[in-house]
């Protein structure tokens, strides 16, 4: 929490979870490697830090991201999203300025995006949800101003909100 100067660190394998605003503002952190053993992200843990890269290692069990957990990362151009989460959560990438890339695993469980879950997200310019998506909440892609191609990979139509763009 505010580690101003904090460039680099490693999770230790034994934890199952990163606490909420655990990097919230270490703006000088621009790369982390998530392992495998973490199950669940908290609310703000990397809120405006300075992070460009995230990776997972390969088997992620990541299930949940919390609200606000990526939000204002200023630099995050890409994001893959691990295969066992299943909703995106509100503001989660709001104002991730240079948020180009988006990737969702074709086999992933994501039935939700929650309201606010990109917004502002200026640079992001394609979309592609799963076939199992249920619903986009409203403002979930508002301010996404360069988004033109959005693609559904299901047949039934999910209910999105009049709002969501």
């Amino acid at each position: 929490y505010y580690c101003r100067n904090l460039k680099s660190f490693t999770i230790p394998k034994s934890l199952q979870s990163i606490k909420n605003s655990t990097f919230y503002r270490c703006e000088k952190l621009k790369s982390i490697i998530i392992p495998n053993s973490i199950k669940s992200i908290g609310d703000y843990a990397f809120f405006f830090s300075g992070l460009i890269d995230i990776n997972f290692t390969n088997k992620s069990s990541l299930k949940l991201i919390g609200t606000y957990a990526f939000s204002s990362c200023l630099q995050l151009s890409s994001f893959s999203l691990p295969p066992f989460i299943n909703t995106i959560k509100e503001s989660t990438f709001s104002s991730c300025v240079s948020l180009k890339s988006f990737a969702i695993q074709p086999k992933s469980s994501l039935t939700s995006i929650k309201s606010m879950a990109f917004m502002s997200c200026e640079k992001l310019h394609s979309f592609t949800i799963p076939h199992n998506i249920d619903s986009i909440e409203s403002f979930a892609f508002r301010g996404c101003k360069n988004l033109c191609d959005f693609y559904y990979l299901g047949i039934k139509e999910p209910k999105i909100n009049k709002l969501a763009f």
